[in-house]
């Protein structure tokens, strides 16, 4: 059996921060940690995780993704980065703002603005998430002018009806936009045979992973392999017997470069699709993969 190759990254940062050195990576926390300490935010900061829970002072407890800022970071002195992070954090607070506005309307005016989105999951369970594996999760938002803002316990109250009911709703309206979006074949002689669904301006594409039949109107044997490097590009390979090795090994590289080129990252992983399964595919000593190679038969 072939291998499916990792990746070499700094054992001192985390991988949702391998775009920064480790000494960017200490001014970084220094940073972050400066502006709730200033600000006398009270927050647990969970810097192995990538993201930070805000307990209070700035908006509604929620949890907040690094990703993001990191890369606004990358490159700058220690001095750049607390007005860099200061200023995202007040961008933060200012489009809460925006979405408080939603709150008083009634379902019937705001329920176009609301939306099905995946993202990394961060901690625990929490009650707005439809968990897909280890690592991803959907959560219905609302997609406002200039951001998105996670549906609360009080918002489901003041709609009177179910959290699965809006889910379901949301994501039907969210994948039958993404249905508008072509379905391209990529021409790249190393992945020949792969598909892409994107759009640079909207942010909800990589929802489409949990219904790839109905937006590629295709059934392959083994399904699908796929990558969700960033919010904007959903990559597949329809996965019939025989394909070569070459092509989980090609998908690796594009799906890490893509994940370290800028903000909106997803996932640097793979994804082995089939119908609603999503599993995370490993390196080549891990289960998944080798229970894809025994299905698939590389060549």
């Amino acid at each position: 059996m072939g291998k499916f190759n990792g990746f070499q990254k700094s054992d001192d940062v985390p991988e949702w921060a391998q775009c920064l050195s480790p000494q960017e990576y200490l001014w970084f926390k220094d940073a972050v940690r400066a502006y709730f300490i200033d600000n006398s935010i009270e927050a647990d900061l969970y810097f192995d995780d990538g993201y930070v829970d805000v307990k209070n002072g700035l908006y509604p407890k929620m949890q907040h993704g690094l990703h993001n800022l990191v890369f606004r970071c990358e490159g700058e002195g220690a001095d750049v980065m607390v007005e860099t992070c200061g200023h995202w954090f007040e961008q933060l607070r200012q489009m809460w703002e925006e979405a408080g506005m939603v709150k008083s309307r009634p379902l019937e005016e705001i329920e176009h603005l609301i939306e099905v989105r995946i993202f990394q999951r961060m901690g625990g369970v929490h009650a707005n998430e439809n968990v897909l594996n280890e690592e991803l999760c959907l959560v219905p938002v609302y997609s406002l002018s200039n951001s998105i803002k996670t549906i609360d316990a009080e918002d489901y109250l003041r709609f009177g009806i179910s959290q699965e009911e809006l889910y379901d709703r949301a994501l039907a309206r969210t994948l039958g936009r993404i249905k508008t979006f072509p379905v391209l074949k990529v021409d790249r002689p190393e992945i020949s045979g792969a598909l892409l669904i994107a759009d640079q301006e909207n942010v909800f594409v990589t929802t489409g992973i949990v219904a790839l039949e109905f937006l590629t109107e295709l059934s392959p044997t083994h399904g699908f392999l796929v990558a969700i490097p960033n919010r904007h590009h959903l990559l597949v390979y329809p996965l019939e017997p025989g394909v070569k090795l070459e092509i989980p090994n090609a998908m690796a590289r594009i799906a890490r470069s893509r994940f370290e080129a800028g903000e909106g990252g997803i996932s640097p992983s793979l994804f082995w699709v089939q119908g609603e399964t999503i599993r995370r595919l490993e390196d080549s000593n891990g289960p998944t993969f080798e229970s894809l190679s025994l299905a698939v038969g590389w060549t």
